[in-house]
């Protein structure tokens, strides 16, 4: 098999006095990509709005992961704008598919690594 992309999602929650476990896990698969390129970026991430460094890529799934283990950094639509939309924990990765050519983050109260690694998307 070539030209695929596979990608798997889990959620897992368990709570003492809950009724029940939640245990979600999604598989997406996209299949005929167009795209032939990735990128991997270590961005050390300011205290000041600034822009997420993407690579080349417009159009990309990316997998975001706040290596530091106590500041959280928030996600922006812009700098301009400068509204936080998302917020990445410490230690935690988030998954999404961009198709912006520019968005923004901002780190708590110190720089924090963020770790970007991005596949080109088609669509």
């Amino acid at each position: 098999m070539s030209n695929e992309l596979f990608i798997q999602t889990k959620l897992v929650w368990n709570y003492k006095l809950a009724a029940r476990t939640i245990n979600e896990a999604r598989t997406f698969r996209a299949d005929a990509l167009a795209g032939t390129r990735y990128n991997t970026v270590l961005q050390v991430v300011g205290t000041g709005w600034e822009v997420l460094e993407t690579g080349d890529l417009v159009k990309q799934w990316m997998i975001l992961h706040n290596l530091d283990s106590t500041n959280y950094i928030s996600w922006g639509k812009s700098v301009a704008d400068a509204t936080e939309l998302l917020r990445i924990p410490p230690g935690a990765s988030i998954l999404v598919y961009l198709i912006a050519a520019s968005t923004a983050v901002l780190a708590d109260t110190a720089a924090c690594d963020l770790q970007i690694f991005g596949v080109e998307g088609s669509g």
